[in-house]
């Protein structure tokens, strides 16, 4: 969404006073998205797993 605020500020020909929240907060969301990206992406591109099968417990 804010790649297309910045786009349009910028095909317009927006003077910089007018334009400079939307670059702003795209590069905060940026800053944000990086730092809480995990470590390890590769798991979140893996199939979820079941859950281990229930065994029943033997009654006494």
């Amino acid at each position: 969404m804010l790649t297309g605020a910045v786009t349009t500020h910028i095909v317009n020909h927006d003077p910089a006073v007018e334009s400079w929240a939307a670059p702003t907060h795209r590069v905060i969301m940026g800053i944000l998205a990086l730092a809480n990206w995990p470590a390890d992406w590769r798991h979140l591109l893996q199939a979820p797993t079941p859950p281990p099968a229930r065994t029943p417990h033997p009654t006494k």
